[in-house]
């Protein structure tokens, strides 16, 4: 089975988790890695033992699909070489700040994208153990909440 090769655009804290996710899929490999800082780049390459791109052409080039996970105003902006290339592509949610106007030019995409409306945190092993919690105390009344740093977090994910 040829493995997806996936490029990790933003080495930061949602890089970072994207990266170790990947590390674990059997069917996945890290292509590259790219972020403007090139020390957090450097260190994700050394622990992921996965080639820092120089920029954002050169990991199209070197990946069948992204990951964006760089600051949302600039979600679009990264993920518009790989949609110009015929690239899959995984966005966090908002995929833009503001609506753009005029609207991106998804390539002819807009109905092969996915974007799911609802948080997907039940995967979360915070709030499951919440939930375990919860379901002990067998309580009718909430006695703890959760809520990810980053949540709500959903994304969209548009393929080719």
């Amino acid at each position: 089975m040829n493995k997806v090769r996936i490029a990790v655009i933003g080495a930061g804290r949602m890089g970072k988790l994207h990266c170790r996710v990947l590390s674990e899929m059997p069917q996945a490999t890290l292509a590259c890695v790219v972020d403007s800082a090139a020390p957090a780049a450097e260190a994700m390459s050394k622990q992921y033992k996965a080639p820092v791109a120089a920029n954002i052409p050169a990991a199209v080039e070197l990946a069948d699909a992204a990951i964006i996970a760089v600051p949302t105003a600039f979600h679009l902006q990264a993920a518009m070489p790989f949609l110009a290339a015929g690239k899959s592509v995984l966005i966090e949610k908002p995929i833009a700040p503001t609506v753009p106007t005029p609207r991106p030019s998804w390539h002819g995409r807009e109905e092969r994208c996915v974007r799911p409306g609802r948080p997907h945190e039940r995967f979360n092993p915070a709030v499951q153990a919440i939930r375990r919690f919860e379901i002990a105390r067998a309580s009718s009344r909430p006695t703890a909440s959760a809520r990810s740093p980053s949540a709500p977090r959903t994304w969209a994910w548009c393929w080719t």
